[in-house]
């Protein structure tokens, strides 16, 4: 048993790091982002209504993008969570447009390893304003076989003050701008894709715990990749902290949507995310 507790929490550390790549999942009650949030279901128990809805609303969100962040277009995508070839879990990410210039990013992961079970809710509410990104309000929930943990932070532009709490303490510190909360710094990744940086690193300034610390990226190069049965050129990104090591092949054809994401650690594989299913607006040529 402590063998099995083992593999299957080096197996979940992909999750706690970098691009937090969780699954299924979309929430769709809009988050307040001055007061928490309470949920009758799970973002992971609404996932199949969630992306059926997203498929109908998605041509009449198109109208709504504007010049001013017409870099940035709703989508839903599922993923198999992988390890040394078995599946051992599903995932998909939904972006959608609400109101007012702000927006809604949910990512959730639900698997399973032996009589382990893992699951891993977030989400990200922004705003954008003269193709600007402001959070809004972040919150990241666990549950598994060992334990349950959930995190939030608050921003509020007016009073410049960014508040937090998890399970173990809070935070109240002054807010700066520019700043990602831990999940929608993935958006500004793939901006500045789109937006033609194809070499070099990318830095951005994220929030955790009452802190501000820059996340950095280093693009590798380009590669073919076989993904949905096809060949799609994919853009591949590395992230270093310490001895992991975490890749990520983003898809031009897709605005730069991450198809596969690698992670090792001492050089073994900790898990893979593959891309199964993709709806988008509109794809790039």
């Amino acid at each position: 048993m402590f063998t099995t507790r083992k593999m299957s929490i080096k197996l979940f550390a992909f999750w706690l790091f970098a691009f937090s790549i969780q699954v299924f999942a979309f929430n769709q009650t809009e988050i307040n982002p001055v007061a928490p949030t309470t949920q009758s279901e799970t973002a992971v128990e609404k996932a199949p209504e969630a992306v059926a809805d997203f498929k109908q609303q998605s041509q009449e969100t198109q109208l709504s993008i504007t010049t001013a962040n017409a870099w940035l277009q709703p989508f839903s995508a599922s993923y198999n969570l992988l390890q040394k070839g078995k599946k051992r879990g599903s995932a998909t990410r939904i972006l959608q447009k609400l109101p007012n210039n702000q927006w809604q990013l949910s990512i959730s992961t639900e698997a399973k390893i032996f009589l382990f079970k893992d699951k891993r809710e977030e989400q990200s509410l922004f705003e954008i304003t003269a193709d600007q990104l402001k959070p809004l309000h972040y919150q990241y929930h666990v549950k598994n076989s060992f334990s349950k943990k959930q995190t939030e932070e608050y921003y509020d532009w007016e009073k410049k003050q960014l508040k937090g709490h998890n399970d173990n303490f809070s935070w109240d510190v002054p807010l700066k701008s520019p700043i990602a909360d831990p999940l929608n710094y993935q958006i500004l990744i793939r901006k500045k894709l789109i937006e033609g940086q194809k070499t070099g690193t990318i830095e951005i300034p994220v929030s955790g715990k009452g802190e501000v610390r820059t996340r950095v990226f280093k693009i590798l190069g380009e590669e073919q990749l076989s993904i949905l049965g096809k060949k799609i050129s994919t853009l591949i990104l590395s992230r270093k902290v310490e001895d992991r090591t975490t890749l990520f092949w983003m898809a031009p054809q897709y605005q730069y949507i991450p198809v596969k994401i690698y992670q090792e650690e001492n050089g073994e594989e900790q898990a893979t995310l593959e891309l199964q299913e993709i709806h988008t607006i509109a794809k790039n040529p």
